[in-house]
This record gives C-alpha cells, structure tokens and sequence, in this order.
C-alpha cells in the first residue's frame, strides 16, 4: 500500500489515549436496569457517547429531565473517579515522539473532563484540543476534526484520525481524513489496528502498524507520513 500522507494525527480521548471506559462502564451497568435495559443491550451504543445524548436515544419517550439528570449523575460519577483512569497502551510513548503541533486531540467531553483526564493518565494537554464546548455538532458529525485541522493549519486529507468508537470513526472519515480504527469500531473505509502500540513511529516521517498486527488490516500493512520530534506541550487554543 502506498504511503498515506498524513501532516498530523488526531487522536479520540475516551478509550483512545485515555482508559476511561472501565469507570463508565460501571456507571451504566448499575444505570441500565433500572431503567429496563440490560449492559449488553446498550454497550456498543454508549461507548464513545456524549452522555445525554445516548440516554435520550435510548429512552426518547422519558421526561427530559430525568434523562438530563442522569446524564449530570454520570459525569459526576466519573470525575469522582477520575483518578482511576489511566494511558492506554502505547498511548504515552506516541505522543512522545511527535511534535506538539503535529498532533491534537478531539474529545466528547468537556474541556474541564479532559484536562483532568489527560491529567490522570499522565499525559501532556496539546497545544490543539477540541472539545464539546468548541463544537456546535458533536460525533459523529465531523466539526470536531475540521476544527483540529483548521488549529493545526493541515488538511483533513492529510491527516490521521484514531478512534474507538463507531460514532468518532464516522466523524473522522465524514471529515475526510484517513481513519485508524481500534478494534470492533473499524467499519468499510477504515482500517483496524487493536490499539496504539500497534503503531511504529518509523524514519521518513512513516507510521507502520507492527507486522503481527498487518493480517488484521486491509492491504496488510500502512506507511503514514508524521513528523517526528520531541518538544514541550504548549498551551491550549480554542474557542472554549
């Protein structure tokens, strides 16, 4: 496969840098039946979600206010515990070896939630994070994504999205960037890699995903090109 020019990498934050899902999960297991849902039922339909706006998809006829209200009882819940969220695997010694303005994040959450996340996790805030108070529209509509690009002064085709949501691969291919999507979100147009220490950051301004991991993938293998480099993170921009 010939390389893929990509002048940045966009990463998710929930599930993407960010272990966070084994808090939430919590949360809805205890939520789900008690409404007269099952944790199986609504798993894949949560996950990269905006909190109220999976509650409403999943009981569009409840009183507004009940939705809103367990919408705010989640993300309470998890800042309570934010404590316990951790980097993903290989997610640290990526971002290591980039540059700080070739790569952003673009998040659900709030620009508090993912300062604090980020914070848990041990990582650095980059200079480019979009976050749910920066967008009109959230995933899968691509405004997230085409806010980064404009940030990083890139070209969405030029550029690397990583997901693990279904919700944010559709954002990132909607944006028209070239889409690595972690496990059971990689859908037509995408390709799959089971999680960032599947990808190399290589000479050449190349990513290659590990060659245990090429069956997985259409065309087997991917070249990206990145720029690489060490530097300090630099204070947010945005609108938020």
């Amino acid at each position: 496969m010939d390389p893929i020019p990509a002048d940045a990498i966009l990463f998710d934050l929930d599930g993407t840098l960010v272990d966070s899902f084994g808090v939430s999960t919590r949360w809805w297991q205890d939520w789900a039946p008690g409404v007269g849902l099952t944790w199986d039922a609504i798993a894949a339909q949560v996950r990269g979600r905006h909190a109220i706006t999976a509650i409403r998809e999943l009981l569009p006829d409840r009183p507004p206010e009940l939705n809103e209200a367990d919408a705010v009882n989640l993300g309470d819940w998890e800042e309570g515990n934010v404590h316990l969220m951790r980097a993903t695997s290989g997610a640290a010694q990526l971002i290591d070896l980039l540059k700080p303005d070739r790569w952003a994040v673009v998040t659900t959450s709030s620009r508090d939630q993912a300062h604090a996340r980020l914070r848990a996790a041990g990582l650095p805030i980059p200079s480019v994070l979009i976050t749910s108070d920066d967008v009109r529209d959230l995933k899968p509509d691509p405004e997230g994504y085409l806010l980064a690009c404009t940030a990083l002064g890139v070209r969405p085709a030029n550029c690397v999205v990583v997901e693990d949501s279904v919700t944010g691969v559709l954002a990132g291919r909607a944006a028209g960037a070239t889409v690595l999507a972690i496990g059971a979100a990689a859908i037509d147009g995408t390709i799959r890699i089971e999680g960032l220490s599947d990808l190399q950051l290589a000479e050449g301004r190349m990513i290659r995903l590990r060659a245990e991991e090429a069956r997985n993938v259409r065309d087997a293998e991917i070249d990206a090109q990145v720029d690489r480099g060490r530097g300090p993170s630099r204070p947010v921009r945005g609108r938020g």
